[in-house]
């Protein structure tokens, strides 16, 4: 929370309100910890984002980074802001408008991919309506799921009516709809309409309404969509949220936060005169939990946020035009939902620790600590039944084993060494030693396998295995009995020179067999995808393409494994990497605080390498605070290691893109696995959700997509297992692979 420029309230009398700052402020922060703060001032909007916690320091990234004109459009006017994602933040302001009505103010936004580093051109919302000039603009919110994105206003001369503008493309354009009418004589100025996105991507909205004359019947309202993207969105009728009892006579100042479907807290600001307007001033902070809000009858409890009075004068809506001394609570303040699913509320208090003499508010803090949480997730799946482990016979590195299941349920498994093989043919009740391939002198290390859907037994085994020299691949046809260089000549046998950390895949279409395989190249580090079309020759590209990863990265990056889609043939593989700052700090290899994904286009068959690729940033996390000057106590920020050890990745059957991590909490330095998942093909990610749980850390994280909406996820210590749904869908797809059973008689 903050204020203008920890000036709190004594702006007319001090140097800051002249400077670039110190007018509306409102910050947000990304889904890794970017902290982003607008502050108002009279020529434009600063942006100012911190990438360290907000704890401050000299090292690049550290420094908190200020854009004095982060608004397209000089002389604005009451700005929001919006993070989405890793590194992208809206800003929306009031401003003369640009087209039309001539000479009214306009709504516009602007948007940041840098973190809130540059602008782009500014985009008038307004412009889509006639005569709409703005009176009074609402918040402005992203649904993390699909980065829709919604924000309202009061047009001028109808303050009865509240419109909802959204959009469904980044904000490039908008449609504009109205969300409320009011009856005649009454008005919505009291004084911003504010909206949330629950987590079922319902937008609910929050409103002040009073008679026109005099702000009688001064009462907070709610209203709610489960279409809120679509042409005409459809609205439940607005429901009285306060219950207007002896001490919410008047209520007004609302501000509303979202949780699970249908659930929403709001909080504002009652008294028990018969207008914001009259005594007694006897204002105190209430707060209401609202669940079934998209029925026609929700369930409200309402309850006084806190003992103590916060304010004894009017209250003014007129912004600019209300008379001196009724306008020191200004016009709103503010709550966000906690990860526990209880309610935060920063709020003004005119009364304690505030003598007249030098103060006008103070902020103050409060938080929910009993009573229902916001989010109330569905239940999980009955827990996984693992069978007592097995110890695979003759093992001697038995470190980073790989694993892979063919079509007929036989499982393959190798280890470093020799490398060492095994195979099933129970289910995993036992397993036997098969026989060594014959590979480089300097091989036996990394090992990764992949099998080839087929009809018929036994299905191709593929195997790569790093000899630091190259990458080689053998390829068994006989189920592991015996193992060969694939490709005319031996010709698809050895690929890519110098390589560490290197993972395959297949992708059969018809009768064309591609395998792909990721490294990343042993000195620099740079990501290299290749592939190899019916065990022709293998060709290789970059995988490296964004300018931020070409100029910053090296040589710090770990992949993950590579996949893909078998309907698109999209190739996709997941990687960490280290950023300039947190290799200065830790020379040559620092912490690696970012996730990526890179995407790319299959093959085009022999001699042609996928790609090319696109990197798309999952994750972004912080770098460590300065250790001089330290941080006050409890605000060191420990900086984000992501890479513990690889990154997992996978598909489901309907496409939807998972990444799975181990990093530390920026605050206990405790490390947690996490998951992201994107439903856009890989461009843009939604999360992360913290998957352990319980005490101890938690590393090595791996995951297997399913069928649509299923996926598992493991990680270490290797007896805890979990298994989550983000949906509420089928976990089991029997028609999409009948199972099989693999049979030593038929191998």
């Amino acid at each position: 929370m903050g204020q203008p420029d920890g000036a709190q309230d004594k702006c007319p009398s001090i140097p800051q309100c002249a400077a670039l700052g110190g007018g509306d402020d409102q910050i947000d922060i990304s889904s890794g910890g970017y902290l982003y703060v607008s502050s108002l001032w009279l020529g434009n909007v600063t942006m100012s984002s911190s990438y360290d916690g907000a704890t401050g320091g000299v090292d690049p990234g550290q420094a908190w980074q200020v854009n004095p004109a982060a608004a397209g459009v000089p002389s604005d006017d009451r700005q929001w802001v919006a993070a989405y994602g890793p590194q992208t933040v809206y800003l929306t302001y009031n401003a003369t408008a640009l087209t039309r009505p001539p000479g009214g103010i306009g709504l516009f936004i602007t948007k940041s991919t840098d973190a809130g580093r540059t602008f782009g051109a500014p985009v008038e919302i307004t412009a889509v309506t006639a005569t709409d000039s703005t009176n009074v603009q609402g918040n402005l919110v992203v649904d993390p799921y699909n980065g829709n994105v919604y924000t309202t206003y009061i047009p001028n001369g109808i303050n009865n009516v509240i419109r909802l503008a959204s959009s469904t493309d980044g904000g490039a354009t908008w449609t504009v709809t109205t969300a409320y009418t009011g009856p005649a004589g009454t008005t919505n100025r009291g004084v911003f309409p504010i909206i949330a996105v629950d987590r079922g991507g319902n937008v609910h909205l929050a409103f002040t309404k009073s008679d026109a004359a005099g702000n009688t019947n001064c009462h907070v309202f709610l209203t709610s969509t489960a279409n809120p993207s679509a042409a005409t969105p459809t609205w439940t009728s607005a429901v009285q949220v306060d219950n207007g009892g002896v001490a919410t006579h008047t209520a007004c100042q609302a501000w509303i936060a979202a949780g699970s479907p249908g659930v929403v807290d709001v909080t504002w600001l009652g008294s028990s005169g018969v207008s914001p307007n009259n005594a007694p001033f006897d204002w105190h902070v209430f707060f209401a939990q609202v669940t079934n809000a998209l029925t026609g009858s929700p369930t409200i409890a309402q309850n006084q946020a806190e003992s103590t009075q916060v304010h004894d004068a009017s209250i003014c809506f007129n912004g600019g035009g209300c008379a001196s001394g009724t306008r020191t609570m200004l016009e709103y303040y503010a709550m966000a939902i906690g990860p526990d699913g209880n309610a935060n509320i920063a709020h003004p208090n005119s009364i304690d620790n505030c003598p007249s003499s030098t103060c006008l508010t103070n902020a103050w803090f409060t938080r929910q600590t009993a009573g229902p949480s916001a989010y109330t997730p569905p239940a999980a799946p009955a827990p996984a039944i693992f069978a007592a482990n097995v110890a695979l016979p003759s093992t001697d590195q038995p470190a980073e084993p790989g694993l892979t299941i063919d079509s007929f349920n036989c499982i393959y498994a190798a280890s470093p060494g020799n490398p060492d093989i095994w195979k099933s043919t129970d289910n995993g009740a036992s397993f036997s030693l098969l026989t060594d391939p014959s590979l480089l002198p300097t091989g036996g290390g990394d090992e990764d396998l992949a099998t080839v859907p087929s009809a018929t037994r036994p299905a191709p085994v593929y195997l790569a295995d790093l000899a630091l020299a190259d990458v080689s691949i053998r390829k068994s046809t006989d189920g592991g009995a015996s193992w060969i260089t694939p490709g005319t000549g031996g010709s698809a046998g050895e690929l890519n020179a110098s390589s560490d950390r290197q993972w395959i895949a297949s992708d059969l279409s018809g009768a064309t067999l591609t395998m792909y395989e990721m490294d990343h190249e042993f000195v620099s580090e740079a990501v290299r995808f290749a592939s190899s079309t019916n065990d022709s020759p293998w060709v290789t590209t970059s995988g490296i393409t964004n300018p931020e990863l070409q100029g910053s990265t090296l040589p710090n990056t770990n992949p993950g494994p590579v996949f893909v889609n078998h309907t698109s043939h999209t190739v996709y593989g997941v990687f960490t990497s280290s950023i300039p700052t947190t290799n200065a700090n830790q020379p040559p290899f620092g912490k690696q605080p970012n996730v990526w994904a890179a995407v790319g286009a299959g093959s085009g068959g022999a001699g042609m390498p996928p790609g090319p690729f696109t990197d798309n940033p999952i994750f972004k996390g912080l770098i460590d605070s300065p250790t001089s000057p330290a941080p006050p106590p409890g605000t060191q920020t420990f900086g984000t290691g992501a890479a513990n050890d690889f990154p997992g990745g996978g598909i489901d059957a309907g496409g939807n893109i998972y990444a799975v991590w181990a990093m530390n909490n920026a605050r206990t330095n405790q490390y947690a696995v996490w998951i992201s998942s994107s439903h856009d093909g890989g461009k843009n990610f939604y999360g992360p959700f913290q998957v352990s749980s319980g005490p101890g850390s938690a590393e090595m994280p791996w995951i297997a997509g399913g069928p649509f909406w299923s996926r598992s996820i493991s990680r270490r210590p290797g007896s805890i297992s979990h298994r989550r749904r983000i949906a509420a869908r089928s976990v089991s797809d029997r028609s999409t692979r009948p199972i099989r059973k693999c049979s030593i008689s038929t191998l």
